[in-house]
């Protein structure tokens, strides 16, 4: 409000504007700062409307340091015409694997906060239990999911596509990290971990801006502070076991804000129950903050093995400036491969 001091005094300090009647919708007295009489100040309140239908009329009022009201009553009045509803929240909507190969199932992972129903589009369910967190899905060909949660009003959706053909994922690093046996080199450490561990840790981030600005799902962050590094310990159970034509997908990038990096490296090795390790990196990211892609075979393995992958990164000199993440770490198959 623009209100004038039409009276023969100024205002100043003990006078106050302040709720005479009705809801207060979140706004507060305000003490009246000087205004010399006939002169204008603007009075201002922030408020927040409430959640249910309704109409809402708040009186306010100036007040002298003795405590009496004075001049015109000043009013909102807010009109809500319908409930308003918190938006439930998907943190994150998976598929595991994203690739199979035809007459193959991928699992639908996700994680919903304050739905009161779960849609899955297209079927294999019409509707979910608000309390699932996955389903089996058997597409005949590359189908995109739609996941719809619902409270009240209001609807959030994401979604994830399957390949059906292509590279078929035998391994995805990020999305087993749970399973792997996380270690420095001079303890083990809980997964997830906590970046107030003085050693380092290794956990998901979800939802993480990179720095093109692209928002990447998941990704995986490991980052040794105390100690020189962090390895990730997979066991391997690949269908048919490793073959040298499997491809080994890394993605490498930055988060955003970060300014430079201090030499960090970053490798994955597999280890056979028998025979020479091959080890694709190490991978030392560009100080610049470009992402770094490889795709390279498991060229030297002998065909049908089992054995453990291992995940690492060697820290840099500064590790608060080495904040690249995993964005992608699969072992694949390529369809043309038995």
């Amino acid at each position: 409000w623009r209100i004038k001091n039409t009276g023969t005094c100024d205002w100043g300090a003990g006078y106050t504007f302040d709720l005479v009647s009705g809801p207060a919708m979140g706004a507060t007295r305000l003490d009246v700062p000087h205004v010399p009489r006939g002169s204008v100040h603007d009075f201002t309140l922030s408020m927040v409307a409430p959640t249910e239908k309704g109409t809402y009329r708040s009186d306010w009022r100036l007040f002298a340091p003795d405590g009496n009201g004075f001049g015109n009553l000043f009013f909102v009045e807010i009109v809500v015409p319908e409930s308003l509803c918190r938006e439930p929240v998907i943190r994150s909507f998976t598929a595991n694997p994203s690739t199979i190969p035809p007459g193959g199932s991928s699992t639908l992972i996700w994680e919903v906060e304050g739905a009161d129903t779960i849609t899955l589009r297209p079927e294999p369910q019409a509707e979910v239990s608000a309390a699932a967190t996955t389903v089996l899905v058997r597409p005949n060909a590359t189908t995109t999911y739609t996941l719809t949660a619902t409270r009240g009003n209001c609807t959030a959706s994401a979604q994830v596509t399957v390949t059906v053909g292509g590279d078929v994922t035998l391994l995805d690093f990020i999305a087993a990290a749970p399973t792997a046996v996380w270690q420095t080199d001079a303890r083990t450490l809980s997964w997830p971990g906590s970046p107030t561990d003085p050693a380092g840790y290794a956990r998901w981030l979800d939802g993480a801006v990179l720095q093109n600005g692209t928002v990447a799902s998941r990704v995986l962050d490991v980052r040794p502070l105390g100690d020189t590094l962090i390895q990730g310990r997979y066991t391997a159970s690949v269908a048919n076991g490793v073959q040298p034509t499997d491809v080994v997908r890394l993605k490498l990038a930055y988060l955003q804000g970060a300014v430079a990096s201090s030499g960090a490296s970053y490798r994955l090795q597999f280890v056979p129950d028998s025979g020479s390790p091959v080890t694709i990196g190490p991978v030392t990211l560009d100080p610049n903050g470009a992402a770094t892609e490889i795709a390279l075979p498991l060229s030297g393995v002998q065909a049908g093995q089992q054995g453990t992958f291992i995940l690492q990164v060697d820290r840099g000199a500064n590790p608060d400036k080495d904040t690249a993440v995993w964005v992608e770490a699969r072992l694949v198959r390529p369809a043309a491969d038995p």
